[in-house]
């Protein structure tokens, strides 16, 4: 079973909410998750096929839990469903190791495009790079908006996008400067290329944030990652931007943390 356990996040801890989500069109058989997944599995021939794509990310800890579910099920039906993709989505309200709420979600989305006779061949498009960054700004916007809606502040989070790493530290410095933020997280995927290698951006990047943070006492904080082997084709695509997704999510544990801990000093 290449799908085994540690894919079913509705047996885990603190799921409050897990349901299959389909597209137009598609078979009502496949809403049983144990019939989903056999059959993405059995599509495959390949053992070392991808079958299903995991996206996670955080949610406001300043919502309720029936707040949470609905921003996740919104956002899964716009960015995943609306494309043709079948979801399986879990919405998780356990805690951190402080004890405060962690919430966040899991959704596994299958590779192939799907019809009434169940799925057909794998969609390519869905693991375009470009893609992925409008799912990150999108998950942004959704949950500004809906923050602004609860009564939150449309501005309670603001994303910027820079051209490379090593932008980091002086757009971090003049963030800072603005007295505008509590904190300020940065995320990237530095791999060689270039005329630089990807450990001196690296050690250059974060001797350069530690320095802001150190001038302005406004805490930075770092979900940078720098892989030694990395390739340009679709399977690390996927597992780097899985990988980032959860270190950004402990940034973002960290962040409202070290914030906390500030204010109480």
């Amino acid at each position: 079973d290449r799908l085994n356990r540690d894919h079913d996040f509705s047996n885990k801890t603190g799921v409050i909410h897990s349901e299959v989500i389909l597209p137009q069109g598609a078979p009502e058989r496949l809403n049983d998750r144990t019939n989903l997944w056999n059959e993405v599995e059995a599509g495959e021939k390949r053992k070392d096929a991808q079958l299903a794509r995991e996206v996670e990310f955080s949610i406001p800890r300043e919502m309720t839990k029936e707040q949470g579910v609905a921003l996740a099920r919104d956002f899964v039906k716009a960015q995943f469903i609306d494309r043709g993709m079948v979801a399986d989505l879990n919405v998780h309200w356990d805690k951190a190791k402080d004890g405060t709420p962690k919430p966040h979600a899991h959704v596994m989305l299958a590779m192939r495009d799907v019809g009434p006779e169940g799925f057909g061949k794998k969609n390519r498009d869905w693991n375009s790079t470009e893609l992925l960054k409008d799912w990150r700004e999108a998950w942004s916007a959704h949950v500004n908006e809906r923050m602004a809606e609860l009564g939150h502040g449309e501005d309670a989070i603001d994303v910027h996008q820079l051209p490379g790493a090593l932008e980091f530290p002086l757009h971090c410095k003049k963030l800072a400067q603005t007295g505008r933020y509590d904190v300020i997280v940065t995320a990237a995927l530095v791999v060689d290329g270039g005329i630089y290698e990807h450990r001196f951006v690296a050690h250059a990047v974060l001797q350069g944030m530690m320095n802001v943070m150190l001038e302005t006492d406004v805490p930075i904080m770092s979900a940078v990652l720098t892989p030694q082997q990395f390739h340009e084709h679709d399977v690390h695509h996927a597992f780097f931007y899985d990988h980032l997704v959860k270190k950004g999510r402990e940034a973002a544990d960290a962040a409202v943390a070290t914030v906390a801990n500030l204010r109480s000093i």
